[in-house]
């Protein structure tokens, strides 16, 4: 490969020409060619982790004005709220981003949404509260339904990456 400025013969693996000094280091060389399959993969991960992050913002938002925070412990039914929004709100920020660090926040937005299923049994002592917890199960088990569809697709992309497909998630 030659240096663009000066026109000099480079060493492969280098930065700047030794010559002229200038940066070499080529755009094409490091773009990444994504196939079809894996982009259709990432699409769908993306759209489900985004999902997911809207969903929970806005099950915090709603749990923050006092609508859906049903639990006897309201400290900690606030503090899940909270760290809902944020976690939320940082996949967003790495899905837009194509940064692919997203399932760690997920994981803790799936630990999240259990522990608020584990909340919502209070409501089943009273047979009066029976369509709030009905409700509720219907809320919360959305983003788990969405959360588990997310991490199976992440399984997907990780053996198609690998090029293992048909082997185990687990070697």
């Amino acid at each position: 490969m030659k240096c663009k400025f000066c026109g000099q013969q480079l060493v492969e693996g280098t930065r700047t020409c030794m010559y002229c000094g200038k940066p070499v280091v080529e755009r094409e060389l490091f773009k990444k060619t994504i196939s079809h399959e894996e982009g259709k993969l990432l699409k769908i991960k993306g759209i489900l982790a985004k999902a997911t992050a809207y969903y929970s913002i806005l099950f915090g938002c709603l749990g923050v004005i006092g609508v859906y925070g049903i639990s006897s412990n309201i400290l900690l039914s606030y503090i899940l709220i909270v760290a809902s929004i944020v976690i939320g709100t940082l996949v967003i920020h790495y899905v837009s981003k194509n940064v692919l660090k997203e399932l760690p926040f997920i994981i803790v937005l799936f630990a999240i949404y259990l522990t608020f299923e584990y909340m919502s049994l209070d409501l089943l002592v009273d047979s009066d509260l029976m369509p709030y917890f009905l409700a509720y199960q219907v809320m919360v088990g959305l983003p788990i339904l969405l959360i588990l569809v997310y991490v199976l697709y992440a399984i997907k992309y990780r053996n198609f990456i690998n090029g293992d497909g048909r082997k185990r998630w687990i070697k």
